[in-house]
């Protein structure tokens, strides 16, 4: 796992992947101060057209987990980040 910041406002999108093989995503966010963001479950049947739930961000400093239920063959996550400049900012996913 690596780190690095993220401006205000920047985005951090995923590549797409398969996921057939997994019922679940975890995914925690975690960075050294406190920032806020929206994170973006996006799914997806051919890994071209893409969409999906959100869920906001309130502290970036505790990496709280949250799951999904994966029910497409492809998966990625796009996060935006608030107006503060996150620092040693990491995304972990887990598939399970």
């Amino acid at each position: 796992m690596s780190s690095a910041s993220l401006a205000g406002g920047a985005v951090l999108q995923g590549t797409g992947e398969l996921v057939t093989g997994y019922g679940r995503a975890g995914i925690a966010i975690r960075s050294d101060n406190a920032t806020d963001g929206v994170l973006t479950i996006e799914v997806s049947h051919d890994n071209v057209t893409w969409g999906g739930p959100t869920r906001e961000w309130a502290d970036t400093r505790f990496a709280t987990p949250h799951t999904w239920n994966i029910i497409e063959p492809y998966f990625r996550i796009k996060y935006t980040n608030g107006t503060t400049i996150a620092t040693n900012i990491s995304i972990l996913v887990q598939f399970s």
